[in-house]
C-alpha cells in the first residue's frame, strides 16, 4: 500500500513538473494574447508597447512590412481583422530571446481595389520574442497562408 501511494505521488509531481510551464512562458502566452486583442481593436498605442521599434514582420501576403506600415495599413483598413485566434503550438527560449510558433485562423475583411469580401484562412506563424531587463518586445514575425 505504501509503496503504490509513493507510486502514485511521484508520478502525479513528475507528471505536473513535466507539464508546468516557466513564468517567462506563462507571460508569453499573456503578451501574445494582449497582442490579438490589441490588434483586434486597432489599438496602435497598445502594439507599440508590445512592439520593438524595428518590429518587421514577413506578413501573409509575402511583403517584408515594419511597424510603421502596419500601423498605416491598419488606419486605411487594409488590414482588417474581425475575429482572430491564435493557437500557439510551442514556445522556446534561447537566453532572452523566445520562439512562438503555431497556427492562426483569422476572419478578416480585405481590402482589394475591386471588391473587398469575406476571407477565412488559416495560416502557421513564428514570432520572435526578446526581453530587454524585465520587459519582452515583439522583434520579428513571420505568417503563411495555409492551404487545407
Amino acid at each position: 500500500m505504501k509503496r503504490t501511494s509513493l507510486l502514485l505521488i511521484l508520478l502525479t509531481v513528475t507528471t505536473f513538473s513535466a507539464f508546468a510551464q516557466s513564468e517567462d512562458e506563462v507571460e508569453i502566452r499573456r503578451l501574445s494574447q494582449l497582442e490579438v486583442e490589441s490588434f483586434l481593436k486597432t489599438d496602435t498605442s497598445a502594439l507599440e508597447k508590445l512592439w520593438s521599434p524595428e518590429y518587421v514582420v514577413m506578413n501573409p501576403f509575402n511583403k517584408i512590412v515594419s511597424q510603421k506600415e502596419i500601423k498605416t495599413m491598419m488606419k486605411s483598413q487594409k488590414i482588417n481583422q474581425v475575429r482572430f485566434e491564435r493557437i500557439i503550438e510551442r514556445i522556446t527560449f534561447n537566453q532572452n530571446i523566445a520562439t512562438e510558433m503555431g497556427r492562426e485562423i483569422p476572419d478578416e475583411k480585405t481590402a482589394s481595389a475591386a471588391v473587398a469580401k469575406d476571407v477565412t484562412n488559416q495560416r502557421r506563424f513564428t514570432n520572435v520574442w526578446m526581453r530587454t531587463g524585465n520587459t519582452w518586445h515583439l522583434i520579428a514575425r513571420q505568417a503563411t497562408n495555409v492551404c487545407l
